[in-house]
């Protein structure tokens, strides 16, 4: 009998709901925290992939190649600048490389395989910017319109099959991947 003279549950108590209520608001409070601090790790790894690629494509760039100091002619100046300007971005790779930043996003085994094609066709696109980025920048504007809803010129349909296939962050990431590589390239002549 002593069990039944305990009162009824702390939460419908009115002191157990204010309680409830403050427990509520701060993981309101927490998840709004736990959504930025998402947001802001994605713009870093955002910002990391875009420095990544942007050296990659000076290590592979033909500009690089055919370097060649203000008024110097001889061969070995050439070589010599062509060493220090490799060395340079060697060294800045290997910075930003040792800099991680990591969102996990879960992923069906559909949503990787697709993650994965993606990937390989944006690593692709990279590895062209140095030797075509014309090709490179009509490339990148059809992968860009494959993410969008409302395409602006011509969509590169196995690309956008692959995109589809990925989770919305993906897409977002990708697509933001893309503006940030078409801002690298220089701007078309007519």
């Amino acid at each position: 009998m002593a069990a039944s003279k305990r009162g009824p549950p702390a939460a419908t108590t009115p002191a157990g709901s204010e309680v409830a209520e403050r427990l509520v608001k701060m993981l309101d409070q927490v998840e709004m925290r736990v959504e930025l601090l998402r947001e802001h790790a994605s713009s870093l790894e955002q910002e990391r992939r875009v420095l990544v690629d942007t050296l990659s494509s000076v290590a592979n760039s033909q500009e690089l190649a055919s370097l060649t100091p203000a008024g110097c002619d001889s061969g070995k100046a050439r070589a010599e600048l062509r060493e220090e300007v490799g060395l340079t971005v060697e060294r800045l790779q290997t910075r930003v490389k040792s800099v991680e930043v990591s969102v996990s996003t879960p992923r069906s085994e559909d949503q990787e395989m697709a993650l994965g094609q993606v990937e390989q066709y944006v690593t692709d696109l990279v590895l062209r910017m140095a030797s075509d980025p014309k090709g490179v920048r009509a490339l990148c504007k059809t992968y860009l319109s494959a993410c969008s809803t409302d395409a602006a010129g011509p969509i590169d349909h196995k690309f956008q099959a692959a995109i589809l296939g990925c989770t919305a962050d993906d897409q977002k990431k990708t697509r933001r991947r893309l503006e940030a590589i078409l801002a690298t390239l220089p701007p078309r002549r007519c």
